[in-house]
């Protein structure tokens, strides 16, 4: 890391103020993204050989369905936080 918002204010030349902003858009986009991981590895599929494979693949077809909405709202609010992190970084 960039050792809190003093240092990255010390390291980008930018007032505290906007260091602060610039470290809350950080830990905000950081928290999303592991929100995000869980997600994925909550939702993740394992199998060990192609018979096991073939038995997910049987099931999924029967009745796997995992509610995408939650995954995009994540991703939405992971892109909000990146591109608020780009705009304070931004000259």
């Amino acid at each position: 890391g960039l050792g809190g918002a003093r240092a990255m204010a010390d390291r980008l030349g930018v007032d505290p103020a906007r260091a602060a902003a610039i470290d809350k858009a950080r830990s905000d986009a950081s928290k999303v993204l592991m929100e995000l991981a869980e997600f994925a590895f909550t939702n993740r599929v394992l199998f060990f050989n192609e018979e096991d494979r073939r038995s997910v693949a049987r099931l999924a077809a029967a009745n796997l369905e995992v509610d995408l909405d939650e995954a995009r709202e994540l991703v939405s609010r992971a892109e909000d936080r990146v591109q608020r992190m780009a705009e304070l970084l931004a000259p």
